[in-house]
């Protein structure tokens, strides 16, 4: 992964490179997940997705997505995590990657993690993280996020 590799976050050994890129295609199955089945301010349910081929879910479909699929996954990711990391130095661009991914699922449901108390430590670690919190409250140079 080139931006692991130019900003120091790959891992520090091949190991950890390998949980991080796995953390990076976990995070883009969460992403790929929430845009079938959540709906946004673009595309609501039951509506054309934007690739003008899928159709986003019904309100069924999403609630089974949030109570079935969604903590099978948090639970898995759970079992990975050694105390409230998934590498030595718990800073990975996988895990920061994944973090982001569940940030924007905790916005859409709270209490995602109430059944995985050590991916609520990993979250609650990285919330506190004054970069990332820089990021998520709009004082980096992205500007606020919408």
């Amino acid at each position: 992964n080139y931006i692991g590799k130019v900003s120091g976050l790959e891992g520090a050994s091949v190991e950890d490179f390998a949980v991080s890129q796995s953390l990076l295609a976990e995070g883009e199955d969460l992403y790929v997940a929430m845009q079938k089945f959540q709906p946004t301010y673009t595309v609501k349910l039951g509506t054309l997705a934007r690739d003008g081929l899928s159709m986003k879910g019904d309100a069924a479909t999403n609630e089974k997505f949030w109570q079935e699929w969604v903590p099978n996954q948090m639970q898995k990711l759970d079992a990975l995590l050694k105390g409230d990391k998934f590498t030595y130095s718990g800073k990975t661009v996988g895990e920061l990657y994944l973090w982001s991914m569940l940030h924007q699922m905790k916005l859409c449901r709270p209490g995602l993690f109430e059944q995985t108390p050590q991916l609520e430590l990993f979250y609650g670690r990285l919330e506190k993280d004054p970069k990332v919190q820089k990021v998520v409250s709009g004082s980096s140079s992205f500007g606020e996020l919408q």
